[in-house]
């Protein structure tokens, strides 16, 4: 494990699109992801642990619009999530680079 797999509350409401107090009712709770406290006060988050939650959350598939059994592939199958890596070249990709 590496310190970049940890990310903070914060950050990790943000992933999830909640408030920092919703987190920290599920954290209270037992019912979000699971977290980690370190030196007696920082909350962390392993990166792993947030995506396998969002994983075991997923209500069901969704049924292709033709009726067949058929679901689609990768993780947003299960989540409608599409990964951040997938995202990442076109998220920040420098378009702004001058001509000279």
């Amino acid at each position: 494990m590496t310190l970049n797999d940890l990310i903070t509350a914060k950050q990790t409401a943000q992933c999830l699109r909640v408030s920092y107090s919703t987190l920290k009712r599920w954290r209270k709770t037992g019912t979000g992801p699971e977290w980690s406290r370190l030196g007696g006060r920082a909350i962390r988050y392993r990166v792993v642990s947030v995506e396998a939650w969002v994983t075991s959350q997923a209500r069901g598939l969704h049924r292709s619009p033709l009726g067949s059994n058929a679901a689609p592939d990768g993780p947003e199958a299960l989540t409608g999530i599409i990964p951040v890596s997938e995202l990442a070249p076109t998220i920040f990709t420098d378009t702004a680079r001058s001509s000279s």
